[in-house]
This record gives structure tokens, sequence and C-alpha cells, in this order.
């Protein structure tokens, strides 16, 4: 992670099953350009995190800080490192590959688990 003294923090996500690969260059473009920007950097490779499929168990929907119960990065009641980085995120940069002309089977799945997100509402308005 680049950091800078009082910045916004922009968590940029790669997708891709490969590292290094088409689209990890787009991606590592647009980090070229936002590092001349006065703004920290936090980039990921989705593949290195233990993300779990939704159960549609509603506890974050229930629960009153609507927290994921769920084992992995996204969940642990908000002690997943996944979700830490979102809430401290101003922007989410996601460069995902096309297959079948639709996002990625991961990218999907995280999507799905921003589902909490919903109920606290405090992804809107951030840039994604």
């Amino acid at each position: 992670m680049l950091k800078k003294k009082n910045t916004a923090k922009i968590l940029t996500i790669l997708t891709s099953g490969r590292k290094k690969g088409y689209t990890s260059g787009l991606l590592d473009k647009a980090i070229e350009g936002i590092k001349s920007k006065n703004v920290d950097i936090d980039y990921i490779w989705l593949t290195q995190y233990n993300i779990k499929p939704c159960i549609a168990c509603f506890n974050c929907i229930r629960d009153d800080k609507h927290l994921c119960v769920r084992n992995d990065d996204m969940g642990k009641k908000g002690e997943g490192i996944l979700i830490k980085k979102i809430k401290e995120a101003n922007a989410i940069l996601i460069v995902d590959p096309v297959y079948f002309w639709g996002a990625s089977a991961l990218a999907h799945l995280f999507f799905e688990r921003l589902y909490p997100f919903l109920w606290t509402g405090s992804l809107n308005g951030i840039p994604f």
C-alpha cells in the first residue's frame, strides 16, 4: 500500500485470476494516474482472499449493526480483512475481466457479499 498523510483512500481490486494479465495491466495504468494525486492506494488481488458465497441467513438484516456472520474475509461480524478495507475506503476501483459478456464469477461473488452495506448505507455516495 502506498501511503500519504491526511489523504483519501482508494481501494483498488483486481478480480482476474491472472495476477499479470491484460486486466491487471489496465489496473496498473489506472494506479499510475492515481499516484499523481494526493491519495492512499490499497491494492488487493481478490483471489488471495477467502470469500465464501452468501448463505441467505439474513443476519445482516436482522442484526442491529448489519454484520455478516460468515467466517471469511468478508464477514466475521465486521472483523474480516476485506470488510475492514471496504469500510476504510473513500473510493473503490474494481477491475474485472469480461467473460461471457458479464462480470467474472469472483467479481459477482464479491458484489453479492456487499449485501450488508445495503442496510447500513455506508457505501452510499462513494465513487465505485
